[in-house]
């Protein structure tokens, strides 16, 4: 024997049902978030190599240049 008759269930069980298709976008959408997020790792790491390697060129480039402007006095 149940709390409600089919009847006064109705109004609850569209809410559930909604509760539940709403939950199933939501975590669709949160998977979207974490490939988005892991894509940014992914990408931040690359670009961090790529500065570090900017940076050592421009260091040595430097160096060249005042072991130039020595050889030049």
């Amino acid at each position: 024997e149940g709390i409600f008759d089919k009847e006064s269930a109705a109004p609850f069980a569209e809410k559930i049902r909604l509760s539940k298709k709403k939950t199933k976008e939501l975590g669709v959408r949160a998977e979207d978030a974490v490939e988005r997020l892991e894509d940014c790792v992914e990408m931040y790491n690359k670009l961090l190599k790529e500065s570090e390697q900017v940076e050592e060129f421009l260091d040595q480039l430097e160096n060249r240049l005042e072991k130039y402007a020595s050889e030049d006095k």
